[in-house]
């Protein structure tokens, strides 16, 4: 759960590094629940952030469903598991309509940690990368969240994704919460990829 601008996709591919996890395809692959794909396979396709066209590449992993081009219930009776990510008032607005999942679908709930002293930096962010989302909303809606799951959420410092060692630590956390088995080589890779290509959207 992130609020726009603050890493939530590059998060969820470095997670998704697992190979027990399900690959988004934005629809590449309508079988993308059942589809099994090492570390490196996945890696391939997730080092494409480009700053020249940032969103359209962002998105080119999204989970099919999210499309409306396959049912959810495949996700649901995966025998791999699903990490999704979701901007807070968009995911409370479908919690509250009881669409897409059961109450305790979800095991697990991550809040990527924003603070107001954040909101200038994430909306030049979100601007820089052909984004646009109400700060004060989602900010609003994620702390509604962060109080309805707090007995099953985990926090990663937003100011964490600046710092290497402190954000790999971040996930060597999730990893062994999570056991994601992650191949770490690929995630320190990952990040590389995603902070070079930031820094060059932000000096745009």
């Amino acid at each position: 759960m992130y609020v726009p601008g603050s890493g939530g996709v590059m998060l969820y591919k470095i997670l998704t590094l697992s190979e027990k996890t399900i690959t988004g395809t934005n629809g590449r692959d309508l079988n993308e629940y059942k589809t099994e794909l090492t570390a490196q396979e996945k890696f391939n396709q997730y080092c494409s952030w480009d700053h020249t066209d940032w969103k359209n590449k962002e998105i080119s992993h999204s989970l099919s469903f999210k499309e409306g081009l396959v049912d959810f219930h495949h996700y649901e009776q995966s025998d791999l598991w699903l990490i999704d990510h979701w901007h807070p008032e968009e995911f409370y607005n479908l919690y509250q309509q009881k669409n897409l999942w059961g109450k305790d679908f979800y095991p697990t709930v991550i809040f990527i940690d924003v603070m107001p002293e954040h909101r200038e930096f994430i909306e030049n962010n979100q601007s820089k990368k052909v984004y646009n989302a109400n700060f004060n909303q989602e900010y609003y809606h994620l702390g509604l969240l962060q109080h309805m799951f707090n007995d099953i959420s985990i926090t990663v410092p937003f100011d964490c994704f600046f710092n290497e060692p402190k954000f790999l630590q971040q996930i060597e956390y999730l990893d062994s919460e999570l056991e994601l088995n992650l191949n770490f080589d690929l995630v320190k890779d990952l990040y590389k990829n995603w902070i070079h290509e930031s820094l060059l959207v932000w000096k745009l």
